[in-house]
């Protein structure tokens, strides 16, 4: 009964948190233009800025959890943060308080989310003994399920709650943010509720050390590798450190093929977090008023972000029960790196599609009609699929491959390729490499351009499943 408490707890907070960060999140592109008059290329690089912050300081958390406080006390802490940081972009949401505030409180915001987010996995997965491998898979399952339901409902709602009047203006971006911080606070109680039945791991600076020295080591040894050296001639140290210490040899290997599939996850990530960015953008060119089942509905761009979560929602029992037992079946994708692959490969189908509207949209334009919105649906079926195949089977991998005193460290790291992959985008809106097209058809074609760089990293994700 302990278990089924802790970890429904456990879940709850997510549920909370996700609603909060992904409320905030589907709205800072218009609220930056709408409340702060922010030119588009603005609004792109304040929203891919404050999402690259997010996952940045996921490696401040995991460093605090395995080194210093232990998973429970930086929940708790960064949590208290992360509720002052949500109050404070509540206050610029009511009295338009300068530029700088805004990017404080996104800061603070962005510290506390980030450095709970490997925590958060890696202490469910604590409640769990080595011997539970199919329980650990079922919670990491639930667990995004209550990640994607908490960012369907906040995408749903908060756009809503934004677009109705008060204080005297036509939105209501307060309403929305202190709704958000409202759903924050609430998740921190609930995950203090079960203090007492929580497993609490202490941190352990001192293995928590030895087996940062032996990623940092092995770091140097796949650079080496990649040079084109020969890995038995090229140090003699790791060599007698290897028959030594065969644990450490055997943590050595782990981390290396964790290392292998973080930089093609990067393009991964470049793609899919345009959804709040890019895709809202291209949204707003497109006819938001529908007629369904005889009722006229108003989807706003900001809201087609819940289609990625209803269908995750629906993908991934899909996925578990029909799609990979198929896949296993006729002997395709059957490692984790496979999948991932494909997962980037999904995703570079979905900027295709992109695309392809981008070109539609141009088209309607000319003979003074809007294309309708719902045209985006495919793009967030196929990036849907992408992120089921990636990121799902990503966790886990990265979980069950950390050596145990890293695996909030682990855990950051995957996080970080998130950071990688919104600076990636932020570099590439600032150069604007695209320039040089029309501009009625410049977006179609960073699209492609997009893309193709997927299905680029993508081989070097499938490569990533061959031995070391």
């Amino acid at each position: 009964m302990n278990r089924r408490t802790t970890l429904f707890l456990i879940i709850c907070n997510e549920f909370c948190e996700r609603f909060c960060y992904y409320g905030l999140r589907s709205l800072l592109f218009s609220f930056s233009r709408e409340e702060y008059n922010f030119t588009t290329k603005e609004s792109t690089m304040t929203l891919h800025f404050f999402v690259s912050m997010s996952y940045l300081f996921t490696l401040l958390g995991g460093l605090l959890s395995d080194m210093f406080l232990g998973r429970y006390n930086t929940i708790v802490a960064l949590s208290s943060l992360y509720l002052t940081g949500t109050s404070l972009l509540t206050y610029c949401s009511v009295v338009s308080a300068s530029p700088r505030l805004l990017m404080a409180s996104l800061l603070m915001i962005a510290v506390g989310t980030g450095g709970i987010k490997p925590c958060v996995a890696a202490f469910g997965g604590d409640q769990f003994g080595v011997d539970e491998t199919q329980d650990l898979r079922k919670f990491f399952n639930f667990f995004y399920f209550a990640i994607n339901i908490g960012s369907m409902v906040s995408t749903v709602l908060t756009p809503v709650m934004s677009d109705t009047t008060c204080f005297g203006k036509n939105s209501c971006y307060p309403l929305a943010f202190g709704a958000s911080s409202t759903l924050l606070g609430a998740s921190i109680i609930l995950f203090v509720i079960g203090t007492n039945l929580y497993v609490i791991k202490p941190a352990k600076k001192e293995q928590f050390s030895r087996s940062f020295r032996s990623l940092a080591q092995n770091v140097k040894k796949l650079l080496w590798r990649q040079d084109g050296h020969d890995e038995k001639t090229s140090t003699l140290q790791t060599a007698s450190e290897a028959v030594s210490e065969a644990c450490e040899e055997d943590d050595k290997k782990k981390t290396l093929k964790i290392l292998r599939i973080l930089g093609p996850a990067v393009l991964f990530w470049a793609l899919y977090d345009q959804q709040s960015s890019s895709w809202i953008e291209q949204g707003s060119k497109m006819d938001s008023r529908q007629r369904i089942l005889g009722h006229d509905i108003d989807i706003l761009p900001s809201q087609m972000q819940a289609f990625n979560s209803v269908f995750i929602l629906l993908f991934i029992p899909m996925f578990s029960k029909l799609v990979y037992p198929l896949l296993g079946r006729i002997g395709i994708l059957s490692s984790p790196e496979e999948k991932m692959g494909a997962g980037i490969v999904l995703a570079s189908l979905s900027f295709f599609c992109s695309g392809y509207i981008e070109y539609k949209i141009t088209l309607a334009e000319s003979v003074g009609q809007k294309l309708s919105i719902l045209w985006q649906v495919p793009q967030y079926v196929i990036v849907t699929a992408g992120e089921i195949m990636l990121n799902v089977t990503g966790m886990e991998y990265m979980y069950a491959e950390a050596p145990e005193t890293m695996k909030s460290l682990v855990l950051s790291m995957w996080l970080l390729t998130v950071t990688a992959g919104n600076l990636l985008v932020m570099g590439i809106t600032l150069l604007d490499p695209i320039a040089l097209v029309s501009s009625r058809t410049h977006d179609m074609w960073s699209f492609i351009m997009y893309g193709i760089a997927g299905l680029a990293a993508s081989r070097y994700m499938f490569q990533a499943s061959r031995p070391i």
